[in-house]
């Protein structure tokens, strides 16, 4: 065993220490002092692999540092190639699709940067990049600046994927304005809006091809517009808003896109499934108890509309007072209410008067309304609008019983103001449309229409006139009824009608409500005249055609 341990302590040495040629011990020498051989002395192995650890790691720091501080190219989505798969690339351009999918924690948008769309895809990293990013996270129409790993397939096509929260930066926030319905417009297309809209229609229908849609009528104060989303869109709702979001008359503050649908404007939805782009408005309830008989509440002031002045410019007013007349407004888009005991009127839109409870009640006359109203001033007059719809009261009076004729002489007079009726405009420049062409994006429009009339029906709400050549009924007020001339052979089937009609919708179907009674014409229906040899004739002559004529 000692041999063996001496001979290994012998080869080690000699391979350290002695001469390869005559075996000599050299130790430190590198030239043999007996032969003048080189003695070739070797690195031992502990100091090589010293040597190679550290330069792994020399290499290691040299390769992150230059990873590091070499910027990425900026390059333009159409000159991507597929040479540039998996390529490290900034890219700059509009979000224009934004998805945040929190059940898969995926982060998903679309870029536009003039050249060319990308998606780019942060999969199972969207809270990451909440966290990091917080309120410098992305949101839809912000310019933004990109860093990340392309991917170029066939099946997928150009994609970038996205690794490092802090490579995503905001360039340039894209402001979303406030805007009421009435300033939106199909010229809007492609913007973003915040919208506080009340539900006035919903609707559940299935296509053609099996898809279920949900079509809704916004509106507010100022207008109505349509919004239709997806069954999908209304499933990734939160199940409360989603419930509420199905209820006529709850209202939402909104995010919305504008788009248009043969030229109309109508609005949708930005990521239904992110609470903050559909937020509920809260609705105050009333208290149990006030000090008014009709329930409203107390919170604005009382004031009769006849003193209101200019001084309460801006102000909010709960007022009550009989409605005297009501007259439409084509020009001014609604419906104007003569108050008695004043000249001041309360002005509601169209699309409002055609929702608004009492409003027919109103139209029979006899009636008191009481509303908070906003003082304003249109045409150099005081003139009233509705504050807050919910909390209109309209109550009926029994009809006075009649008095008999007083003398009048010495009594003095109403002002003229007052007793003043407000005429009918000129309804000749109205836009002619058949009954028969009217279609739902003609709702809220006037029209001067003229049609046969086959059947009268009388409704509580108002008398039905069925025409000849449309399923569409006509409305027309029982007081307006009174008021027109010829209505009788509109009851016998043998008339015609003419004059200007109002399109709204009332449950889910389209119907013409007649304007100006007073402008509405009831013509004779002209009937062909027979001779007595059985050909017939042209109703303007008794006189048949001779036998050469044309």
């Amino acid at each position: 065993m000692s041999d063996k341990k001496r001979l290994q302590g012998n080869t080690d040495t000699d391979a350290k220490v002695n001469c390869p040629i005559c075996g000599y011990f050299t130790g430190i020498e590198p030239i043999c002092p007996r032969c003048g051989a080189n003695t070739h002395r070797k690195m031992s192995i502990s100091f090589i692999r010293r040597i190679s650890i550290a330069g792994s790691i020399a290499g290691i720091i040299l390769l992150w540092l230059a990873a590091y501080l070499k910027k990425p190219q900026l390059i333009k989505i159409g000159e991507i190639t597929e040479t540039m798969s998996n390529a490290l690339v900034v890219i700059e351009g509009d979000v224009t699709r934004l998805q945040m999918d929190g059940k898969k924690n995926t982060l998903r948008m679309t870029i536009d940067d003039g050249t060319g769309y990308l998606t780019a895809n942060a999969f199972n990293k969207l809270k990451k990049f909440q966290k990091v990013l917080g309120e410098k996270m992305p949101a839809l129409k912000d310019k933004v600046r990109i860093t990340g790993s392309l991917s170029i397939s066939q099946t997928w096509g150009t994609t970038m994927f996205l690794s490092v929260p802090t490579r995503v930066e905001v360039i340039n926030r894209y402001v979303i304005e406030e805007r009421n319905i009435d300033q939106i417009s199909a010229d809007d297309e492609g913007e973003l809006f915040w919208i506080n809209a009340e539900i006035f229609e919903y609707e559940e229908y299935t296509t053609a091809k099996g898809y279920v849609l949900h079509k809704f009528v916004l509106g507010d104060d100022t207008g109505e517009i349509p919004m239709v989303l997806f069954s999908t869109e209304i499933e990734a709702m939160d199940p409360e808003i989603r419930k509420a979001a199905t209820e006529k008359g709850r209202r939402f503050r909104m995010r919305v896109e504008v788009s248009s649908y043969r030229g109309d404007p109508q609005v949708k939805l930005i990521d239904p499934a992110d609470p903050e782009n559909i937020r509920p408005l809260l609705r105050e309830s009333l208290p149990a108890e006030t000090d008014s008989p009709s329930g409203v509440k107390k919170e604005w002031p009382k004031k009769a509309a006849k003193d209101l002045n200019e001084t309460d410019l801006g102000k909010v007013f709960l007022i009550t007072a009989g409605i005297r007349e009501v007259n439409y407004g084509i020009e001014a888009g609604g419906v104007f209410l003569s108050l008695k005991g004043t000249e001041k009127r309360i002005f509601v839109k169209f699309n409002r008067w055609q929702r608004m409870e009492g409003a027919a009640e109103l139209e029979e006359g006899n009636a008191v309304i009481t509303a908070p109203v906003r003082v304003e001033k249109s045409g150099g007059k005081i003139q009233l609008s509705i504050e807050d719809f919910k909390e209109v009261r309209i109550k009926k009076l029994l009809p006075k019983p009649e008095k008999p004729e007083e003398n009048t002489a010495g009594k003095k007079e109403e002002p003229a103001a007052m007793k003043q009726e407000i005429t009918s405009p000129d309804i000749s420049g109205i836009e002619k449309k058949s009954a028969r062409d009217i279609v739902e994006s003609d709702e809220g429009k006037i029209f001067l229409i003229e049609e046969d009339i086959l059947d009268v029906n009388f409704g509580v709400d108002g008398v039905y006139l069925s025409g000849k050549n449309s399923p569409m009924e006509f409305i027309v007020s029982h007081g307006d009824w009174e008021n027109i001339a010829g209505a009788g052979r509109l009851e016998s089937g043998k008339g015609i009608v003419k004059g200007a009609f109002l399109v709204f919708k009332k449950d889910g179907k389209l119907f013409l409500k007649a304007l100006y009674a007073d402008k509405v014409e009831v013509l004779k229906q002209i009937e062909p005249v027979t001779a007595p040899s059985g050909v017939q004739v042209h109703p303007s002559t008794s006189t048949p055609p001779s036998a050469g004529g044309e």
